[in-house]
């Protein structure tokens, strides 16, 4: 009933019990207005009908996030603009905000209570989500966003992390193989490696200069010389190989790449601070 949720509220979320009924009746006008979205549903082209009327203004705010994204965040991706579901997440924290342009209750910040660890994919989303939302902020019909935009790139930081994390693990580690010619050798590893989705395997040649991330030897002593490149040692002659071993330390191997990658791109440059101003 309403009172046990109400009680929800204070034993789960640490909401004073003042407040409990102001939380509820939030929660109960925002599930109405602005569900959350799983799934695919018929709901969905309803609400998709919405954002393609020419004049709406959350509209046209998601048309230029999906612009900044191609070009700033992953210039790559021509994915992102046509996933419906992040889209009416976003929609949806939007219009909360557009309604009250402040900061929302307690009940709109459960993902950090449930979310896992931040990541510096989720502060290089923030920190563009933050740039791009502070620029809009100054346009006439934008102004509300300054009461918020800390809030909002946080919140669309989180909405936008896993599609973040599957641009970042489209970025493969290339691994070569130094070892002796025997194809028993070889074999075993390399049915190995096509199994793992983030790894690209490539020849490595003396002769080119490629970018190999990661180095496969059966001996250290094959190792190419002057190479400060990541390398893991296979003894054959053991008569086994520790696969979990040499899948962490490759996966540990593309994780540094991906971050190095973050590191990489460009930095947004610093707007000029303003103050914020409540407008109604």
């Amino acid at each position: 009933n309403d009172h046990r949720i109400k009680c929800l509220f204070g034993e789960h979320f640490s909401i004073p019990a003042s407040h409990q009924d102001s939380e509820f009746r939030f929660a109960q006008f925002m599930v109405f207005y602005a569900p959350t979205f799983q799934y695919e549903n018929p709901t969905l082209n309803e609400a998709l009908d919405i954002l393609d009327k020419k004049g709406q203004l959350l509209s046209s705010l998601l048309k230029e996030l999906d612009n900044y994204w191609q070009t700033e965040i992953f210039p790559d991706d021509r994915v992102f603009q046509h996933n419906q579901i992040v889209h009416l997440h976003l929609f949806n924290i939007l219009f909360c905000y557009y309604l009250f342009p402040k900061r929302v209750p307690t009940l709109f910040f459960l993902m950090n209570y449930f979310h896992k660890k931040k990541s510096s994919s989720y502060y290089y989303l923030k920190e563009h989500f933050t740039f791009f939302l502070n620029k809009l902020g100054r346009r006439h019909n934008y102004q509300w966003l300054s009461i918020c935009c800390n809030d909002l790139a946080e919140i669309f930081a989180w909405l936008t992390l896993q599609c973040c994390e599957d641009n970042e693990n489209s970025t493969k580690l290339q691994v070569s193989l130094v070892m002796e010619t025997n194809y028993f050798f070889t074999q075993d590893i390399k049915n190995f490696l096509k199994d793992l989705s983030f790894i690209e395997l490539k020849e490595l040649s003396y002769e080119e200069i490629q970018p190999i991330d990661f180095l496969i030897v059966s001996s250290v002593h094959l190792m190419p010389k002057e190479t400060d490149t990541s390398y893991y040692v296979v003894n054959f002659l053991e008569g086994k190989t520790d696969y979990v071993k040499l899948y962490l330390e490759l996966k540990k191997a593309h994780e540094n790449k991906k971050f190095r990658l973050l590191l990489k791109r460009p930095e947004r440059k610093k707007l000029p601070s303003i103050k914020p101003q409540l407008f109604v």
